[in-house]
């Protein structure tokens, strides 16, 4: 097979690739996204990772992408043969076709080497200034016939789109902030991205964009942020994505999971995945494990962690994915981040912490915070102390394995009656620590029913005594676990032969795990009046949690970013109606801006009274909590609404037990739609990829879902509200948040927050529905509390809506005979 051009050859290829295409392999050679949706879906891993992320899509004829996918694979390493062999079963196709590939490669080094060896990097190199007229380039962009027209097929010209670029044009030229609500559908991305850049490329300043997931960092990063560099200047701004350590691919890590594969016999289904991630490692980027999609089991094995880290003892330390990220942002002129890393730096920069520099992140001078509405609970969750007991009880049993292990060895660099010594106070220390975890066990879970609860008074006092007690015993630990590795690095030092038991490694991870137990319990002990400290059940059968958050963020964040000169809070839903106001007093609160911070609100560019049906099924029970006839109600209209609308749906829940409950209920009668549940714990990135290439996806989610995505045309043309996205009102967060923006008395607190974040989650989530002036879509609300004209709430609510979007009220069977007609008359497609 010397050449594809010889009749022979072309026969073999013919016949290869017809095997390829057939049944389970039918992923390997589909030009694009929409394509790939009309072939066969596959549950074989191996092939879909491998050649949809690691060898991406090339366009054209069979023998075109042969072509193209035996050129990639000629620059991985012929060593991989032997794991292709191992780990893919005998008779496979694409094994075969794998094989053949690698063989031809003329790299004959180990694949060990070449592990993240494609990561690209950022070079910080000094250039020219360019002159240019913010203001005038960001028409030039923006405008009708403008620029973007001419580089962006399906780009439509939106008013909206260019009066939110020049408002904040404006505001970086006066050196000051904005507070914009953006409607849906203006392009808001594009429109703060274009002046930012072109005012980062003219003054040397650098600047950080914020956004509410890494599902729309990394939607940014690939859809957004290519628009821009085809603009005049922009093609080589600086610019890259910068996640959490979690999220990064551990080339060590990778290896010894790698390794460990071979040993085992026989072939394991999550071989063939390992078989496709060690491939793309080979051949990525940037080594993101969002872009990959792996099961949880092997994402934990290799990704990268605080606890396992060596940092800068590491051999791999210069092709690590993180670190080269971390060392990217520096360079960057624009660093894409999340809430969750922006929120972590906030936390570092603490005013007692006297930092000004960037530790996560580089030092900033513009800061973007898109989707600013869900800043708050970034926040939040950055600066929440939790711990449970049964975490300290896994650090000390794993204090106690690796120590007796030491303890073992014929230690001769030290006194016989030193490590006696430490071996005593080791065991008189594990006791005391499991003494005072059994006794803080009992504390908390005294308190746990079903729910969360707050913790004050007496009670709290005793458990922060015990949580003292533990806290003095932990720093004993780490004591003794610092001189424990002290003693084995000398030891090595004088007797290497020891070298082949790797405790080291083991008493720093050990050290690392200890001193953050510290750090939480430390936290939670801390006597704050502008915390709260509480218990919530686990997942974990009688292991409840007990946790410390902040009440109040609004004077952190205040303090903390009052060095930066220009910051731009934008959203779809920053506005809430309110008598007597601009709407923009619940943002400029939880945001910790002052009351005469500048803030605007634009239209969109889209008729929602012309585009989009807001029915409200009117002969739906009451909700209540724990509702069984809400819960089978809903969920039997549900499963009748999906069986007429079918494909491009979406159901929107705000617990993920309701979900599930939901989808235990329906999913064996729906026969002609393929269920898209979103998982507690992975990326929902790969969920929604998928959902955009079919047509018969219907999305069940939850959290994130409700903001943020784009899924244009037919790909959301009908979304179910479960209820209304209120936070329970018991939890212990939201009460102490009711209580501190409601100084006077608890209704104030409902309307100056609780309400408002209801309101704001809500018009989020019908945002989802329409993304382009062609779009038609329907939005079905099961919650009748929404039109209740009683509740007061619900009056803020509708008033709060976009213009000319008015409620449908109507029974179950006619909402049903509605959609019929709808689809019917081809408004529904």
């Amino acid at each position: 097979m010397k050449s594809l051009e010889t009749g022979e050859t072309r026969h073999l290829f013919e016949k290869e690739i017809e095997e390829l295409l057939d049944g389970e392999n039918a992923l390997l050679f589909c030009d694009d996204e929409r394509s790939f949706a009309k072939l066969k879906r596959l549950p074989d891993c191996v092939n879909e990772d491998l050649l949809r992320l690691c060898f991406s899509y090339v366009a054209g004829s069979v023998e075109t992408r042969v072509r193209y996918y035996l050129s990639a694979m000629k620059q991985l390493t012929t060593d991989l043969v032997a794991l292709v062999e191992d780990l893919l079963p005998s008779g496979e196709a694409v094994k075969r076709f794998l094989i053949h590939g690698i063989s031809a490669s003329v790299h004959h080094t180990s694949w060990q080497e070449h592990v993240c060896s494609k990561l690209q990097r950022i070079r910080r190199q000094k250039r020219a200034r360019k002159q240019i007229d913010l203001s005038e380039a960001t028409k030039l962009v923006f405008a009708e016939n403008g620029l973007l027209e001419g580089i962006h097929e399906t780009y439509e010209f939106r008013q909206e789109q260019l009066q939110t670029a020049m408002e904040i044009a404006e505001s970086i030229t006066l050196d000051k902030g904005i507070l914009l609500e953006s409607g849906t559908g203006t392009g808001k991305t594009l429109a703060y991205l274009v002046p930012v850049a072109y005012h980062v490329l003219s003054s040397g300043r650098r600047a950080v964009v914020s956004t509410r997931t890494r599902t729309l960092q990394d939607q940014l990063m690939q859809k957004d942020v290519q628009i821009m560099r085809k603009l005049p200047e922009l093609d080589d701004t600086r610019i890259c994505s910068l996640k959490g350590r979690e999220r990064y691919l551990c080339p060590s890590r990778l290896i010894h999971f790698m390794n460990s594969m071979l040993h085992q016999s026989p072939i394991e289904e999550r071989s063939k995945e390992a078989l496709a991630l060690l491939l793309w490692s080979l051949v990525t980027p940037d080594a993101d494990l969002d872009r990959m999609r792996v099961t949880e089991g092997i994402r934990n094995a290799v990704s990268s962690n605080r606890f396992d880290c060596l940092s800068r003892l590491c051999a791999d330390r210069t092709r690590c994915p993180y670190y080269i990220a971390r060392e990217n942002a520096k360079n960057a002129d624009i660093v894409i981040t999340s809430h969750s890393l922006l929120s972590s730096e906030i936390q570092m920069r603490t005013p007692e912490s006297d930092i000004d520099e960037g530790i996560l992140l580089p030092r900033f001078e513009i800061m973007v915070i898109d989707e600013a509405h869900g800043f708050e609970k970034a926040l939040t969750d950055s600066l929440t102390f939790t711990l449970s007991s049964g975490e300290v009880m896994e650090v000390t049993n794993e204090a106690s394995r690796i120590s007796e292990k030491i303890f073992t060895q014929d230690i001769r660099t030290f006194e016989e009656s030193f490590m006696e010594s430490l071996k005593v106070r080791l065991s008189e220390l594990r006791k005391a620590i499991d003494l005072s975890a059994k006794k803080l066990h009992g504390l908390i879970n005294q308190h746990i029913v079903r729910s969360s609860m707050a913790l004050d008074g007496d009670e709290l006092a005793r458990i922060r005594q015990a949580l003292q007690d533990l806290e003095s015993f932990l720093r004993g630990l780490s004591s003794i676990v610092v001189q424990l590795n002290e003693v084995y690095e000398e030891e090595l030092l004088e007797h290497p032969s020891l070298d082949s038991v790797p405790y080291t490694d083991k008493l720093r991870v050990l050290k690392s795990r200890v001193f953050e137990l510290i750090r939480h319990v430390s936290g939670i002990c801390h006597n704050d009046n502008n915390r709260i400290t509480y218990v919530t059940p686990s997942e974990v059968p009688n292991n409840p949690r007990i946790s410390s958050s902040p009440i109040g963020n609004d004077a952190l964040v205040s303090e903390t970013l009052n060095t930066i000169p220009i910051k731009i809070f934008i959203s779809a839903t920053m506005w809430v109606f309110s008598r007597g106001s601009d709407g923009f007093n619940y943002s400029r609160r939880i945001l910790g801006l002052q009351d005469d911070f500048h803030a605007l609100k634009l239209g969109t560019s889209f008729d929602f009274g012309k585009q989009l049906r807001l029915m409200l099924a009117d002969d739906m029970p009451e909700y209540y909590q724990n509702s069984d006839e809400y819960l089978d109600s809903g969920a039997s209209f549900i499963r009748d609404v999906l069986n007429i609308v079918g494909g491009g749906s979406a159901v929107l829940f705000t617990s993920y037990n309701d979900m599930e409950y939901v989808v235990s209920k329906i999913h064996r009668d729906l026969k002609s739609v393929e269920l898209k549940v979103q998982s507690r714990s992975e990326s929902a990135s790969v969920m929604l990829a998928e959902h955009s290439i079919s047509d018969k996806s219907v999305i069940f989610g939850t959290q994130t879902l409700w903001e943020g995505i784009d899924l244009p045309g037919d790909k959301l043309k009908l979304l179910i509200i479960f209820k209304l996205p209120f936070d329970r009102p018991d939890e212990p967060i939201t009460r102490a948040r009711i209580g501190y923006y409601g100084q006077n008395s608890f209704m104030e607190g409902l309307y100056k927050y609780y309400y408002p974040k209801m309101i704001t989650m809500f018009r989020q989530g019908i945002g989802r529905v329409i993304r382009t002036k062609d779009d038609h879509g329907v939005v079905i609300v099961l919650d009748k509390r929404i039109a209740d004209s009683a509740r007061n709430y619900s009056v803020k609510l509708l008033n709060s809506l976009p213009v000319g979007l008015a409620v449908e009220r109507a029974s179950k069977k006619k909402i049903l005979a509605t959609l019929r007609n709808l689809k019917k008359t081809k408004w529904l497609t």
